[in-house]
């Protein structure tokens, strides 16, 4: 049975598998009859099979695979017997991997010293020369990395990749910080960290010229089929590369065992400067390897891509290209040779991120085409016009998910005289509620109240938000040219983001319907605009993950059409001058409940409508779905027409999710598996059962439904369905069958129902994170977006609002805290009088639900862990303890039922406690649990071994894990290519998640958890806040409802930040972050060579410009809004009068084009943009004499900054004023 390639290759992954197995057994069929027709002809007798061994004698296994499988076991006693037996404690397995390893993956301290006591050597290697401290380390165990470290393993061992142990730790760990602890008590510190690196290509670099002067052959293959040459092109070692090929025997076309020359190893790891080096030397382009590929169909890089097609060219022309002199090449600083030196890890970040690509041929010839159409003289260049047709892409995003996502210009409404509130006299709730409703009558939904932003939601599209909107508060504009809008906010953090090197976040408020999620989609379109990034089509890819987080985390509710059914927090990555580097989303408390259950007039979430409407008949027959989508999951209460829900626009924006996939980089493959999850999930809810007996023992009443499920999961149908009806358990040797009820058992189908979905989302954020997060991580500035559910009040509240209600209770505190109490206490501690406002504080509300012990969600822990704990008998415990403890804030009902009330800040919510036990342990049962993990699809295997974090969100599987090392810091070596199998090494390490609880863990442990990692992800950002505001109730556009909007600012207390913003200090900088933040005012102002302290700098500047009324504490000073934007004109002026100027002395010393580009060539990147600019204008005065006296009137830096080319005040202004000195 032979079949070609790449047919084989064309298949789906599970006929592929089909395929593979039906060859191989075939394969091995032929083989036997081979070897029957071989010993025929020798005459001698054919082996007769052997018979199964009914007697069932024991078959003995060498001491040290037993000892192997006690260890595995974490059997110590055995362990200790067989050692005592003569078992070799140092034995390692076919990839070199020891006891002492394997124990360090499991975290078994106590085996772990029994094997070093009977003298184990520490510092062992496996194959990958990874020691048991890098193990160890992996996986986060900590107490075999304290007993490693006394025993004196070695913390400054490299493995394969040229990693040491501590590196392989994450950040902020507590096994990071002992590391680096145990590291700087030995004196180690960052730069002996890079001696000992740069040691191995030093090393090789040595041992090369040895080879040469001892007359060696440098094109010998070494045992994995490599020459030296092709190790030294994939990492990069310049020096080591340059050293073979001056030696004129090296063959700089040398083939290894796959066909590959160096050049294809330099092109395919994106060593750009080893392919340069490589072509220099006569490497041929043209060459290909065993599966006809030539360099450039195989790289990554499209600069690369580039620079081979257009050698390709050159050699099919038959021209030569004058190469730069060895002199030319030696003249290299010390930095320069150490950098060559330096081991470089791939940048798998501009590789292709969709995995396994067939078509590179197509696009070779595509290429190809593109490049015959280049000009000689070199003028048409490829990557500019790859820059602009990622500039174009960005520009031109739509979407239909996310109609707000227009390439229209927008226009934006006039000022109005209060625009910003705190210039309004009469501080009072009417006056404010007045200018509120007045601006909302015209369309003005935006007003600021100094750096609060209050946004009302207008049910409706507004055409606010073009590019050219973006970059007009962008441009330097002063905030009262331009009317409040949501840019502002943005616009702030990234601007604060690049003065103070500090990250920000934006925290965004208000109840359920309030447009929170289409604000903070707003703040990424602005940052994504005005930040420009180095890789290519990334911010696309970052615009392009909202649709996705909408599809999977949205729903329609009573309060909110696309309602937002879980927590994020968006974290967007900047280089420290403003360069968009990656993002990621942490994802909190999916509301699972959905799937089974929806409330009245509400929908399941959006996916599964869009797909029901978006599939072809082709894919609902592969999916098994219904035609008319009437599965039991997605019915609405009430009898609603479901016709509705399934139109062309669902059709479209499923479309829409399909791309998205397909752009930020999952593989089609991953599309399939994630609508068979979706398809599962809808099935399950029709598996129905009935009961049988006196005991109402469930059974399956449509064993054909079963039979579907079990298809797609790859599980056995029989094993399914008894996990389904009934539990099992050993004891003593013996299987006992527990048979669930009716209610058990569809308890248990839901279950899994919800789990799957669960696990399908947070694979899905993973995989979007593995694919968008940054490379270096730890050196990134972030601007983080908090989109949490919005307060909620049902007439029936559950499990999900008291969460909800929870999670809004702490931001409220925290706004509170950063906005009024810090501020006063920042006031005191400075002795700089302060405004006395009377806040009540929700302290108390928090401690009600998260007091330890006798808090509501300790007292539900503790009830859950009970089996026959009830619903009432939690009551009777919560109207006890935290009833009588709290009665302010919990009203217990007069019959002491099962429900309760809170006073919440935005008002009181009665909760129903029925199911809260249940939704609280949210547990699988274990019979479907060891099903699933028996299932042989990989992505529901995936699901089931993966860990659960401390936030209960699945973590990244291993299969991700491996492709996060590739994007992490952990980048996939170049020596990857060249070792060998692991033989499942990653397989047993653990994933990279956070400590888990001891004991079951439940949904309020999971929420508490994920409220403190929000809390402190915030707490260590500078914050700007956006309160959102409800018109109505009913969602109808442009409709403003008095009394509704006055409860909500009442409960946000913006009458109070109207007050503190007015006559408080909003602008607090330390006499150094004055300096730095306003450095063009302070190099015009203050006099050289003068020495002065930083107090009398600030004085110096302050007085020059006649800024008054300002305070000055101990340490810092202390300015009003107004202060604030006096200031930024000032700056602004100043930097106009400095270009301005500079324009006309270079206008003056005019010589000629070349002498003004190298000018222009000196400044830094920022520089020369603006100069550039600077240039055009300078050279249209030249050419119009007449226009110079109107200089100052046409300023070019209006066109430089609308432009978003001025990123930096104070780097531009030092550079401007020493070129003017």
């Amino acid at each position: 049975m032979e079949i070609e390639q790449s047919v084989l290759e064309n298949l789906p992954i599970n006929q592929r598998q089909k395929v593979c197995r039906q060859i191989r057994q075939q394969q091995v069929k032929n083989y036997l009859d081979f070897l029957k027709s071989e010993l025929a002809k020798s005459n001698k007798d054919i082996p007769k099979h052997k018979k199964t061994n009914k007697r069932r004698t024991n078959v003995t296994f060498g001491q040290n695979y037993v000892l192997q499988d006690a260890v595995e076991n974490l059997n110590d006693r055995e362990v200790l017997s067989l050692l005592k037996s003569g078992a070799d404690s140092s034995f390692a397995t076919g990839n070199g991997v020891t006891l002492l390893h394997k124990c360090c993956a499991e975290d078994n301290a106590s085996i772990a010293e029994i094997l070093i006591n009977e003298g184990v050597d520490v510092n062992c290697r496996d194959d990958d020369l990874w020691a048991p401290l890098h193990t160890a380390c992996f996986c986060e165990s900590l107490e075999v990395i304290q007993l490693l470290l006394k025993n004196k393993a070695d913390a400054t061992l490299l493995d394969i990749d040229g990693y040491f142990p501590h590196e392989h730790t994450p950040e902020g760990s507590e096994v990071r910080q002992l590391m680096e602890e145990y590291l700087s008590q030995l004196g180690i510190d960052q730069n002996r960290l890079k001696e000992l690196r740069l040691d191995i290509p030093r090393q090789m670099l040595a041992e090369v010229k040895n080879l040469l002067v001892s007359g060696a052959d440098m094109n010998a293959l070494n045992s994995n089929g490599i020459s030296l040459l092709h190790i030294s092109s994939a990492n990069g070692y310049k020096q080591v590369m340059k050293a073979l090929l001056q030696n004129f025997k090296t063959d700089v076309n040398v083939v290894d065992i796959r066909g590959w020359t160096p050049l294809h190893v330099a092109a395919r790891f994106d060593q750009v400067k080893a392919v340069k080096m490589l072509l220099k030397h006569k490497a041929n382009p043209n060459a290909v390897d065993g599966f006809g590929l030539k360099p450039s169909a195989i790289t990554n890089s499209d600069e690369i891509r580039g620079i081979l097609l257009k050698a390709e060219q050159r050699v099919k022309k038959g021209e030569v290209k004058i190469e730069k002199s060895e002199d030319e090449e030696d003249a290299v600083n010390e930095a320069e040779q150490k950098t060559a030196l330096q081991p470089i890890r791939v940048n798998s970040r501009i590789m292709k991120s969709k995995r396994g690509s067939f078509g590179k041929e197509d696009k070779l010839m595509e290429a190809m085409m593109m490049y015959s159409t280049i000009q000689d003289d070199g003028r048409e260049n490829y990557y500019e016009s790859l820059k602009e047709e990622e500039e174009k892409v960005d520009e031109d995003y739509t979407s239909v998910i996310w109609k707000a996502a227009s390439s229209e210009p927008g226009d934006l409404p006039f000022c109005m005289e209060n625009d910003n509130l705190a210039d309004i006299s009469d501080i009072k709730e009417e006056t404010i509620l007045t200018e509120i409703q007045k601006r909302y009558s015209k369309n003005q939904i935006y007003t600021l109240v100094c750096d609060v932003l209050i946004a009302v939601n207008p049910f409706k599209d507004l055409p606010y938000y073009g590019k050219t909107i973006s970059m007009k508060y962008h441009s330097g504009e002063l905030s009262y040219k331009l009317p409040p809008h949501i840019y502002i906010s943005a616009e702030s953090a990234y601007q604060n983001l690049l003065h103070a090197q500090h990250s920000q976040c934006c925290v965004i408020s208000g109840e359920s319907g309030a447009g929170k999620t289409e604000s903070c989609k707003f703040i990424v379109q602005h940052l994504l605009r005005i930040a420009g990034s180095d890789e290519t089509n990334l911010n696309s890819k970052i615009n392009k993950m909202n649709p996705l987080l909408e599809a999977f985390g949205n729903a329609k509710t009573v309060m909110n059409d696309n309602s937002s059914r879980f927590a994020k927090f968006m974290e967007l990555f900047f280089t420290s001058d403003g360069k968009v580097m990656g993002a990621r989303i942490l994802e909190y408390l999916l509301e699972k409940s959905r799937i089974i259950f929806q409330g009245k007039g509400e929908c399941n979430f959006h996916i599964f409508y869009w797909m029901m409407s978006g599939l072809s008949p082709e894919e609902i027959n592969v999916y098994n779905l219904r035609k008319d989508g009437k599965h039991r999951y997605l019915q609405p209460r009430g009898g609603a027409d479901m016709s509705q829900l399934f139109n062309k626009d669902n059709k479209a924006k499923f479309w829409e999710v399909k791309e998205c996939f397909k752009f930020i980089g999952f593989s089609q493959d991953d599309i399939h598996c994630i609508l068979q999850v979706l398809s599962i999930v809808l099935h399950l809810g029709d598996i129905s059962f009935h009961g049988v007996g006196n005991n109402d023992a469930a059974q399956i009443s449509n064993p054909v439904n079963l039979q579907t499920v079990a298809d797609m999961l790859e599980v056995s149908a029989d094993e399914f369905g008894s996990a389904l009806v009934a539990e099992y358990t050993v004891t003593r040797g013996e299987q006992i069958k527990k048979e669930r009820t009716l209610q058990q058992a569809e308890d248990c189908r839901d279950a899994l129902a919800k789990t799957l979905y669960g696990h399908l989302f947070s694979w899905i954020v993973n995989g979007m994170n593995q694919l968008l997060q940054p490379e270096e991580e730890s050196a990134c500035l972030q601007i983080g977006l908090l989109d949490i559910f919005g307060f909620e009040n049902f007439p029936r509240n559950s499990f999900e609002q008291l969460c909800i209600n929870l999670a809004n209770e702490q931001l409220q505190l925290f706004t509170n805290d950063h906005v009024f109490h810090k501020e006063q206490q920042e006031c005191l501690l400075e002795g700089v009088p302060l405004v006395k406002i009377d806040l009540s504080s929700n302290q108390n509300v928090l401690d009600l639900f998260l007091e330890r012990h006798t808090g509501v969600l300790d007292i539900l822990d503790e009830e859950s862990t009970f089996p026959k704990a009830t619903d009432k008998s939690l009551a009777a415990k919560l109207h006890k303890i935290p009833g009588k403890k709290y009665p302010n804030l919990y009203k217990t009902p007069r019959d002491e039922g099962t429900m309760f009330t809170v006073v919440h800040y935005a008002g009181s919510v009665t909760y129903e406690l029925v199911g809260f036990l249940d939704k609280n342990r949210d547990t699988l049962p274990n019979a479907v649990l060891c099903t699933m993990k028996a299932s042989n699809k990989l992505l529901i295997k995936e699901f089931f071994l993966s860990k659960i974090t401390r936030t209960g969100s699945l973590a990244p599987s291993a299969r991700q894990q491996r492709m996060s090392r590739r994007t992490t810091k952990k980048a996939a070596s170049p020596f990857e290519f060249f070792k060998k199998l692991r033989g499942g090494k990653q397989e047993e390490m653990k994933p990279k998640v956070a400590s888990h609880r001891k004991g079951p863990s439940t949904v309020a442990h999971y929420f508490q958890n994920s409220l403190t990692e929000l809390v402190n992800k915030i707490q260590l950002a500078e914050p700007q806040f956006i309160r959102c505001l409800k018109p109505n109730t009913s969602k109808a556009a442009m409709l403003f409802d008095p009394q509704y909007i006055l409860s909500q600012l009442r409960y946000t207390g913006v009458a109070d930040i109207v007050q503190i913003r007015k006559f408080g200090y909003p602008l607090r900088l330390t006499f150094h972050e004055f300096q730095r933040r306003y450095k063009s005012l302070a190099l015009c102002a203050l006099p050289q060579f003068r020495p002065m302290t930083d107090i009398e700098k600030c004085k110096q500047v302050l007085q020059k410009y006649r800024i008054t009324d300002y305070k000055v504490g101990k340490t810092k000073l202390f300015f009003s809004h107004s202060h604030g934007l006096e200031l930024k004109k000032l700056t602004t002026n100043v930097e106009k009068k400095v270009i301005t100027a500079q324009i006309a002395e270079i206008t003056k010393s005019l010589e000629s084009l070349d002498n003004l580009l190298n000018i222009y060539e000196e400044l830094p990147p920022v520089d020369f943009r603006v100069n550039q600019t600077s240039y055009d204008k300078a050279d249209e005065y030249e050419n119009n004499p007449s226009q110079t006296k109107n200089l100052e009137d046409n300023n070019p830096y209006d066109d430089a900054v609308s432009l978003g080319i001025i990123q930096g005040q104070g780097k531009l202004c030092e550079v401007i004023f020493e070129m003017s000195n």
